[in-house]
């Protein structure tokens, strides 16, 4: 927020004094653990601090099952050209009950053998691993499909997944 009203100088606590200074801006957001949070008619600052609260640990569960991913992801780099982590773990904002969603493209033709030793890896990965977040693979083609489905006009939602995947 800082930078984009580009107040020079400015602090981000500063800038929060300000908005809370403003009857008319405080009337209708607040900041609270680094959100902005817009205040609907009838809501009060209690609820807004506890989705605050949610969003950060949300966001603290995703970074860990990046984590987790990124470990798992060293046993298959021989098998693919490219993964990354999609879904709720992507967009930072992971629920208790969320998986861990892999985006893959393989080698060509190496799509089968990659997703046998995936899910044989992972199972015996979810035994050993302290979280029992499964391991998803949601998304998987081999170089030659991904060039061909890649190239088709996708949704808002493909899009979405595709752009905040994290590369790992």
């Amino acid at each position: 927020l800082v930078e984009l009203l580009a107040i020079v100088d400015a602090t981000e606590e500063q800038v929060q004094a300000m908005l809370a200074a403003d009857e008319s801006l405080s009337s209708k957001l607040s900041v609270e653990s680094g959100h902005i949070l817009l205040r609907q008619p009838g809501s009060d600052i209690e609820t807004a601090r506890k989705a605050a609260e949610e969003e950060g640990r949300r966001r603290q569960r995703a970074l860990a099952n990046v984590e987790a991913a990124k470990a798992f992801a060293r046993l298959l780099s021989n098998e693919a050209t490219f993964v990354a982590v999609a879904g709720t773990n992507s967009y930072l904002s992971a629920a208790e009950s969320d998986d861990i969603d892999f985006y893959c493209i393989t080698r060509t033709n190496g799509m089968w053998m990659f997703m046998l030793k995936s899910l044989i890896l992972s199972r015996i990965s979810s035994l050993a691993r302290e979280t029992d977040k499964p391991f998803c693979f949601s998304f998987v083609l081999d170089e030659r499909q991904a060039m061909q489905e890649l190239s088709r006009p996708k949704d808002a939602l493909f899009a979405r997944d595709t752009l905040t995947a994290k590369v790992i």
